[in-house]
Formats: C-alpha cells, sequence, structure tokens
C-alpha cells in the first residue's frame, strides 16, 4: 500500500510536468524562446529527479536508499527556474532592499533545521539553489510593481508559489500519520504542488502574450 500510494503520486506529478515540458519545448522551438528553453530546461530537470524515483520504486518497490540522485536533478531545476527569472530582472544597479533577502535567511534557517534531521550536502545544496530563488523571485516582484511591468510578474509570482509548495512539501513530510492519501504530504504534493508546477507554464505563455500587445 505505502509504494502503491507513493508511486501513483509521483506517476500524477511526472505527467503534470511532462504535459508542461512538451508545451514548453513547442514552443522555445517555435518562437525560438531563451527563456522558454530555460523553463524547458527546468521541468526536464525536475522529470529527471521524478523519473529516477518512480523507476526505482517501480524495479524495486521501494523510495530510493541513495537521495541524492534525484535531489541533484531538482537542485537543477531550481537553478534554471533562477536563471529564467534572472533573465528578467533588471541588471542596472539598484540599492537592494532588506525584503529580498527574507527568503533566503528563511531557507537558511529551514536548511539548519533540514540539516539536523537528515544529510548536509543534500540539505545545503538544495537550500542554496531555493535561497537565491526565492531572491530573485521577491526581487522581480518587486521591479515588476515598480515599473509597472504586468507581464513580468506572472513568472516572479509563479515561482514564489512554487518556492512556497516546496517548502511546504518538505515540511509535511515530517507529519506523515499513515502511508495514505489523506496525509498531509500526499494532499501537499498533489493540491498544492502541481498545481504551482503547472503555474510557471501558464506565467510564461501570460508573459509572452502580454508583452507581444504592449
Amino acid at each position: 500500500m505505502t509504494e502503491l500510494t507513493e508511486l501513483t503520486d509521483n506517476l500524477l506529478q511526472l505527467f503534470c510536468v511532462f504535459i508542461c515540458g512538451c508545451c514548453s519545448c513547442i514552443s522555445a522551438i517555435r518562437n525560438r524562446s531563451y527563456n522558454r528553453l530555460l523553463v524547458l530546461l527546468f521541468y526536464l530537470s525536475f522529470g529527471m529527479g521524478l523519473a529516477y524515483w518512480v523507476l526505482y520504486l517501480i524495479l524495486l518497490g521501494t523510495s530510493p536508499l541513495v537521495f541524492c540522485v534525484s535531489e541533484l536533478s531538482w537542485t537543477a531545476s531550481y537553478i534554471f527556474l533562477t536563471l529564467r527569472l534572472y533573465a528578467d530582472v533588471p541588471k542596472e544597479k539598484h540599492k537592494k532592499k532588506a525584503i529580498f533577502w527574507i527568503l533566503p535567511l528563511f531557507s537558511l534557517g529551514m536548511g539548519i533545521f533540514f540539516c539536523l534531521r537528515g544529510s548536509y550536502f543534500e540539505n545545503i545544496l538544495m537550500g542554496t539553489a531555493m535561497g537565491i530563488l526565492g531572491f530573485y523571485a521577491v526581487k522581480g516582484i518587486y521591479f515588476a510593481k515598480i515599473q509597472k511591468q504586468t507581464g513580468k510578474l506572472w513568472i516572479f509570482a509563479a515561482a514564489l508559489i512554487f518556492y512556497a509548495a516546496e517548502y511546504l512539501l518538505w515540511g509535511s513530510s515530517y507529519f506523515i500519520a499513515e502511508n495514505t492519501f489523506i496525509n498531509p504530504y500526499y494532499l501537499v504534493d498533489i493540491f498544492i504542488m502541481n498545481p504551482a508546477l503547472i503555474l510557471i507554464a501558464v506565467a510564461q505563455s501570460r508573459e509572452e502574450k502580454l508583452c507581444r500587445t504592449m
């Protein structure tokens, strides 16, 4: 039952990532869009981590014992999403606002918490990548609002929601009462994490449409 529940959850998420990745791939080729390419690489990396996890469950009937294989892929996906945000952040030198550092500090605190309960290497690596992602998400939202760039606001907001969904998912993993779909981890993964992943592709499409009409 444990493996079936986990496998179903991961297959559903892999399907969402596959569909979003295909849409991003088609759009990247059609429009020759660098931003779309980065979004595609985000989904590709995230999907590779999921695919490894799913194959492990199918072939060996248990969760992977070596987590770093999937987590390296997921970390790469955070980096590609950060590069996507960086592409839209103003490159002029601006005074850094204190609000930009809220999420990196949050990631630092959560990284320490997770390190006390798991691998140092994986938690430091993923925490650092997520902290940088949070920094650019907040910075992008700030400048998009200041400069009234509604189109660009979408991708930064989507990245911020993804950031929140990841930490909510990781936090909920400490409160698994039983391995059924009613436990917090699977509920967050299905009803929050999956929509957050889809929202990134939707936000990219929305930005492109708004930019073309401006």
